[in-house]
């Protein structure tokens, strides 16, 4: 993530691999408690099309900006799906 002194940063993302033939993503953002524990509900959960948040159909670094304000002085996890023509990935979490 970067600009993390706004409420709404942004998501970046490097495509590589099987993850190069995504033509969707679907970000979402738990809030994350002092156990480490995620939220039962994403702050944020949205699909983003790769030729809006790449660039292009071929592009492979990524970003997107949260729509959602997110309070300050929290912890977050980002998760992230991809589908695209071999169906969907598995999902990660940075």
């Amino acid at each position: 993530m970067t600009n993390f002194v706004s409420t709404t940063p942004t998501f970046n993302w490097t495509l590589a691999g099987e993850a190069s033939r995504a033509s969707w993503f679907n970000v979402l953002v738990y809030a994350v408690d002092d156990f480490g524990n995620l939220s039962a509900t994403p702050l944020h959960a949205t699909w983003h099309r790769r030729t809006d948040t790449c660039g292009s159909a071929a592009g492979t670094t990524c970003s997107v900006v949260s729509p959602n304000s997110l309070p300050a002085g929290k912890y977050y996890a980002l998760t992230m799906r991809s589908w695209g023509p071999g169906g969907w990935s598995t999902g990660s979490q940075a």
